[in-house]
């Protein structure tokens, strides 16, 4: 604790800084898995879940693994779904 003491201010605003991000890094995952799960629920004819999403912030991109995705017409099911023996599907905000 007297470390914390003998550091001076500059030093303890990066300290918190660094707290701060490494905490938003390790939710990051899970906020953009609810924010999926919203975004399927906004679909009136389908129906679907994703189990998980990898965050890769150097590339910029996601992959999310084991997605299904399903039609709630009980005439034509259609079913589109990924996991992970298959490819991840993946998201990049620039093209490489």
């Amino acid at each position: 604790m007297n470390m914390l003491k003998t550091l001076k201010t500059p030093y303890k605003i990066a300290l918190r800084i660094m707290i701060v991000v490494i905490i938003y890094r390790i939710m990051l995952p899970s906020i953009v898995k609810n924010y999926v799960h919203r975004t399927q629920d906004d679909l009136p004819e389908y129906v679907g879940h994703v189990k998980d999403i990898d965050i890769r912030l150097i590339r910029g991109a996601y992959a999310i693994d084991s997605l299904i995705l399903k039609k709630k017409n009980r005439y034509n099911q259609l079913s589109l779904s990924a996991n992970k023996s298959s490819r991840p599907l993946y998201g990049m905000g620039t093209n490489f």
